[in-house]
C-alpha cells in the first residue's frame, strides 16, 4: 500500500521563483467528478495535481449553481486566495503564503449546500476533498460487521484503524478494519487479533503503524499484551501479540483504560480493570472478590508506552487520584491531560477529574467546588475539553457541567432543555436502550457533537434550542440515517467526522453500517479565514457562561472578587480561533465597582498570556505548561476604564504591542511563539462592557 505524500507536505515553489498558484476549473455538469487544478507555476510540471471531488451522499448538482474556493492558513486574506466561480477556469495565486489546506463550497444563491475541505495537499497525483451536505451525515461503504464496543483511531497518514467490539449475539469480535479518509471505504485486513476483543485502545504509531493496548478477550482477566498492526504491510498487517514486559504487580493487564497520545509520542494509559464478569465488564470489587493487594481489581496506576522504536516499552507512570475504569484521558494542545468521568472500584460514577501536567509525578485533583448539588448516581457518560483547560463533561441526563482550576458549574442554559425534553436531547433516558456513553468531540469551529447531536456549548448567546439533531429529518433534506448512540467517534484532519460503531436506541441492536462520516459546517473562524469585525451570538466562547452576557454587539463581563488575580476565572475568546501573529482591537469601559481589564492568550489547558490592563502599569502574567507562573512589567503607562478606552493589540511572534491611535503604550514580550487562541479576561469586582471588537489576522 502506498500514500502520496506526508501531513504537512507543500506545493513546491514556482522554478519562476512566483510562488505558489493554484488553478481551479469546472466545466459545467463535469465538477462533480473533478473540482479543478492545483499546479506550480510554470511549464515545468508535467501531470499537475488536481482537486477531486470525494462525494458524501445527497450531493445534487442541479442545485449548486457556483464554487467557492478558498486557500486556508495562518494568514490574512488577501487578493487570489479566493476565487468564485460558476464556469470555466479560475486560479489562486498565493505566493509565498503558508497555505495548508484548500475549502471549497458549494452554492445555490447565497446558501451553502455542500462544502469540503482537503485534509493534506500532494506534490502530484489527486488531492480528494470529502464534499458533501453542510452538516451531513453519509454511510460509509463496506461489508462489514455491525458491531458496538468497538474501538477506532487515526493516523497521520490517513489511515483508520477499527478494532474489535461485539456483534448483534453479543460475541467478541477480532477482526481488524482499515480505512482512508481519501478512499472512503472500509474493508477487512488480512490476520486477526488473537481473541476477539473489548475494553482495548487504539493508537497511531505514525506512518501506517497503530498499537492495540490490553482489552478483555473473554476471560474473567484482562489482556497483558500489545499487538503491533502496520497496514501498508500488504500481507501481514496484524503483529502477534507482545508482553508489556512489566510486573503483575505494577498491573499492566488492563481492559477499559482510559488512553492518548502525548506530544513526544508516547502512549498514556490510565485506570482500567483486571477483572472481567460474564458479560466481559469491569467487575466491580465485592465479597466475591479476593482481596489481593498484588491483583488489584482497578489499579491506581498508569503506564507508559513508548513504541517509537521497533519493540515497544511498557514502565509505570503517574499515580491517580481516584482509580477508576470507563473513563476519558483528554488532551490538550500544551500536552496537558484530564482524566474524566468512569466507574471507582466499587462501581460508584465518578465526577472527580483529575489533570496530568507534563513531566510530574502524578495525577492531580482538579476544579473548584461545585456550586449546587449532584447526584452522586448520575453517571458520566462523555467528555470533551476546550482551549483553556476548560472541561465538560456530560451527564446522563442529558446536564453538561464545565470544570475549570478554580470553579465546576453546569450549563444551566441547556437544563430546562433536556429535563423537559421540548427538544432533541442527547440524555434521552426514555429510549428503550439509552447510551451508556456518548461519543463527544470537539469540533474545529468548537461546537460538541454527541454521537450525531451537535452542541454549541458554552458559544455566549446559545442555548439547547440551538443544538442541532443531524438524525432528526429536517425540511428540505433528505432523510439521515438511523440514529445511533455510543459511538466511537474519530476526527478527521479535514474537519469531518467517522461516528465507529455503536448501538441503536430504539432496538439494542448494532447501529447499521458500521460507520457514518459527518461533514459539519465549517463555522468557526479558522475555518474561513474571517475578519471578525463584531461580537455576534455564538462568535465568542466564555468559561464562565452566566458572568458573560451578549447584548446586541456589546458585551457584559461580571467580574468576580479577585482584585489580585493574574489569570481572571471570568473572561471569553474568539470562537475557533488560532494564529500567531493577529491584531484586536476592543472599546472597554468600567460601568461599576473596581475591574482590571485583561488581553488573554491561551495555548492548550495550562499555558497563557495575561496582559494586566491597571491603572498605573501594565503587566504581563506568563504561565507555561507545567503550571510555573513569571510577571513582566510591560510599561508605566496604565489607563482609566472608567472613560471608554479603545485600544488595539498588535500579537506578532515577538512581541505584543499594546497601542492607543498611534501611540504605543506596552511593550510585553511572548515567551514563545504558538498558535494561540485569544480572549479577554476581567478581574476584581464590578462589571465591565466591551464594544468595537474586531480579531484581523496579521
Amino acid at each position: 500500500m502506498t500514500r502520496r505524500s506526508r501531513p504537512g507536505s507543500r506545493l513546491g515553489r514556482s522554478p519562476r521563483g512566483g510562488g505558489r498558484v493554484g488553478r481551479v476549473a469546472r466545466s459545467p455538469g463535469a465538477w462533480l467528478g473533478a473540482l479543478g487544478l492545483l499546479v506550480v507555476a510554470g511549464c515545468a510540471e508535467p501531470s499537475p495535481p488536481r482537486l477531486v471531488a470525494q462525494l458524501g451522499c445527497n450531493v445534487e448538482d442541479g442545485l449548486i449553481g457556483t464554487l467557492r474556493v478558498q486557500a486556508r492558513g495562518d494568514f490574512p486574506p488577501r487578493g487570489g486566495t479566493q476565487v468564485l466561480f460558476s464556469d470555466g477556469e479560475q486560479t489562486l495565486a498565493w505566493g509565498g503564503l503558508p497555505v495548508d489546506g484548500v475549502t471549497v463550497e458549494g452554492l445555490f444563491g447565497q446558501t451553502v449546500e455542500a462544502v469540503g475541505r482537503t485534509a493534506r495537499l500532494h506534490e502530484e497525483g489527486d488531492i480528494p476533498v470529502y464534499f458533501a451536505p453542510v452538516d451531513g451525515v453519509c454511510p460509509v461503504q463496506g461489508e462489514v460487521v455491525p458491531r458496538t464496543d468497538t474501538r477506532a483511531a487515526v493516523g497521520p497518514e490517513g489511515d483508520v484503524l477499527i478494532v474489535g467490539g461485539r456483534d448483534a449475539e453479543g460475541r467478541l469480535l477480532d477482526d481488524v478494519i482499515h480505512l482512508h479518509d481519501e478512499d472512503g471505504r472500509v474493508r477487512r485486513l488480512p490476520g486477526a487479533l488473537p481473541l476477539g476483543s473489548v475494553g482495548h485502545t487504539v493508537h497511531p504509531l505514525g506512518d501506517h503503524r497503530f498499537l492495540v493496548f490490553g482489552g478483555a478477550g473473554g476471560g474473567d482477566t484482562a489482556l497483558d499484551q500489545l499487538v503491533v498492526v502496520d497496514v501498508a504491510d500488504e500481507l501481514s498487517p496484524v503483529g502477534d501479540p507482545r508482553p508489556t514486559g512489566v510486573s503483575p504487580s505494577e498491573g499492566p493487564a488492563r481492559a477499559f483504560h482510559a488512553a492518548t497520545v502525548v506530544p513526544d509520542g508516547r502512549i498514556l494509559i490510565a485506570g482500567g480493570c483486571r477483572t472481567l464478569d460474564e458479560q466481559v465488564r469491569c467487575a466491580a470489587i465485592d465479597g466475591d472478590v479476593p482481596d489481593d493487594p498484588d491483583r488489584p481489581d482497578v489499579p491506581d496506576t498508569s503506564l507508559w508506552v513508548d513504541a517509537r522504536s521497533p519493540e515497544p516499552v511498557v514502565t509505570v507512570g503517574p499515580a491517580l487520584v481516584v482509580p477508576r475504569f470507563g473513563a476519558e484521558l483528554l488532551l490538550a494542545r500544551d500536552g496537558v491531560a484530564f482524566l474524566v468521568g468512569g466507574r471507582d472500584a466499587e462501581g460508584s460514577p465518578v465526577h472527580t477529574v483529575e489533570r496530568l501536567r507534563p513531566g510530574t509525578s502524578r495525577f492531580r485533583r482538579y476544579g473548584g467546588d461545585l456550586r449546587r448539588d449532584l447526584d452522586e448516581d448520575l453517571e458520566v457518560v462523555g467528555a470533551a475539553l476546550h482551549e483553556g483547560g476548560v472541561v465538560l463533561m456530560a451527564l446522563a441526563d442529558g446536564r453538561i457541567h464545565w470544570i475549570t482550576e478554580t470553579e465546576r458549574d453546569e450549563y444551566r442554559p441547556w437544563t430546562s432543555w433536556c429535563v423537559e425534553a421540548e427538544d432533541p436531547c442527547f440524555g434521552d433516558l426514555a429510549a428503550p436502550f439509552p447510551a451508556e456513553r456518548r461519543g463527544l468531540l470537539v469540533l474545529p469551529g468548537e461546537r460538541v457533537l454527541a454521537d450525531g447531536m451537535v452542541l454549541p456549548v458554552s458559544g455566549i448567546g446559545r442555548a439547547g434550542t440551538d443544538a442541532l439533531d443531524l438524525f432528526r429529518p429536517r425540511l428540505g433534506a433528505p432523510a439521515p440515517p438511523e440514529a445511533r448512540v455510543g459511538s466511537d467517534p474519530v476526527l478527521l484532519a479535514d474537519g469531518s467526522v467517522l461516528l465507529v460503531g455503536g448501538h441503536d436506541p430504539d432496538t439494542g441492536l448494532p447501529a447499521t453500517p458500521l460507520t457514518l462520516r459527518v461533514r459539519p459546517d465549517l463555522d468557526g473562524a479558522d475555518e474561513r479565514i474571517p475578519e471578525v469585525d463584531r461580537a455576534a451570538r455564538g462568535s465568542l466562547v466564555a468559561r464562565d457562561p452566566e458572568r458573560a452576557v451578549l447584548e446586541g454587539e456589546t458585551l457584559r463581563l461580571l467580574a468576580i472578587d479577585e482584585t489580585t488575580a493574574a489569570f481572571p476565572r471570568v473572561r471569553v475568546r474568539a470562537r475557533g480561533f488560532r494564529s500567531s501573529s493577529f491584531r484586536f482591537e476592543i472599546t472597554a469601559q468600567v460601568t461599576s465597582g473596581e475591574v482590571v481589564p485583561h488581553l488573554v492568550l491561551e495555548h492548550g489547558g495550562v499555558e497563557t498570556v495575561s496582559v494586566s490592563l491597571e491603572r498605573n502599569r501594565v503587566v504581563e502574567h506568563l504561565r507555561d505548561p507545567q503550571g510555573v507562573e513569571q510577571t513582566v512589567s510591560c510599561g508605566g503607562v496604565g489607563l482609566d476604564f472608567r472613560e471608554a478606552q479603545v485600544l488595539r493589540f498588535d500579537v506578532g511572534p515577538d512581541a505584543i504591542l499594546v497601542r492607543q491611535g498611534s501611540e504605543t503604550l506596552a511593550q510585553c514580550p511572548v515567551g514563545a511563539t504558538r498558535m494561540w487562541s485569544v480572549g479577554l479576561g476581567a478581574a476584581g469586582s464590578g462589571e465591565i462592557l466591551v464594544t468595537g471588537l474586531r480579531l484581523t489576522r496579521e
